[in-house]
């Protein structure tokens, strides 16, 4: 004789979540969970190119602070997926709101060279961006090209006399570049005419 035994249905997990605008351009989301039962619920942050996990929660209400991720769409959902014994539910929509556009990156400012020896640094000013590209022409022929983080380069060897013109781009957190800056030559003043020392 055998014995079968079946497991009655869990009963489904209901979950409610409110989003409120935060300081600093942050967002809270506090959220209630019913019917988890030793599961976790995880909430992702979804939109055209974005998408971002939020967090985990293991508690019955809890809330999570976050700031929204750049994006191209400011159209953003918060979707929750219910994992149980290591099954995901089908994920459903808690939230919908709308991010901030992420902003283009502004151009550099006060574009340097500076002589160190043998080494020519080259440096500028301006808002913090997610990366720079650098381009360098030099008059002995060579044309260089970095890309960092920080606000300034150093090239080596450079022989004394060699003319170096750098241009910077900034990029944003999309990878858009913005505008280019260069190195900004100092006018000369103009050479008063000569006096006749006759006249």
């Amino acid at each position: 004789m055998h014995a079968f035994r079946s497991a009655a249905p869990r009963p489904p997990v209901r979950i409610r979540a409110r989003l409120r605008r935060a300081a600093h351009g942050t967002r809270r989301l506090a959220y209630r969970v019913a019917g988890l039962a030793g599961g976790r619920v995880r909430f992702v942050e979804i939109g055209a190119g974005v998408r971002r996990v939020l967090g985990s929660a293991r508690r019955a209400r809890g809330t999570l602070r976050f700031r929204p991720a750049p994006g191209r769409s400011a159209r953003r959902r918060i979707v929750a997926t219910v994992v149980r014994d290591g099954v995901p539910d089908r994920p459903r929509t808690v939230a919908r709101f709308r991010a901030a556009s992420a902003p283009r990156a502004r151009p550099p400012r006060r574009v340097r060279v500076r002589r160190r020896g043998l080494r020519r640094i080259v440096s500028w000013s301006g808002p913090r961006a997610s990366g720079y590209r650098v381009s360098v022409r030099l008059s002995d022929g060579r044309r260089l090209l970095f890309f960092t983080r920080r606000r300034k380069v150093t090239i080596r060897p450079v022989l004394r006399g060699t003319r170096v013109r750098p241009s910077v781009r900034a990029y944003d957190a999309l990878g858009r570049p913005g505008r280019e800056a260069t190195l900004r030559r100092a006018r000369r003043s103009p050479r008063a005419p000569a006096r006749c020392a006759s006249c």
